[in-house]
């Protein structure tokens, strides 16, 4: 008879400053390894009216392992380094454009 144990995703909080989190999903070929893509708080800071737009949002995002560790992009080439997602605010109708920056 064949038994199966089912596969629980790991029960860690979230990283130190991180707001959202997707689920974790399973490391296909990393038998027993998840990650998961978190993001941090959104901050806006007022940019003038010298670049057209009406202020720069920036947020982090970076990816972390079932073993608590953050991808710093060096040591598992699947995944990459934490990022930094720039936007700006358009000053008339206050849609966000991203930057083109990351």
């Amino acid at each position: 008879m064949f038994t199966t144990t089912p596969t629980t995703a790991p029960d860690l909080p979230l990283p130190v400053g991180a707001v959202t989190t997707e689920e974790w999903q399973p490391n296909v070929g990393y038998d027993g390894c998840y990650y998961r893509c978190f993001e941090g708080e959104t901050r806006e800071v007022v940019a003038g009216t010298r670049f057209g737009a009406h202020a720069v949002a920036a947020c982090a995002l970076a990816i972390q392992h079932n073993d608590g560790r953050i991808d710093d992009g060096a040591t598992d080439p699947v995944f990459a380094a934490p990022i930094i997602c720039l936007s700006t605010i358009d000053d008339e109708q206050g849609r966000r454009t991203d930057a083109d920056i990351a």
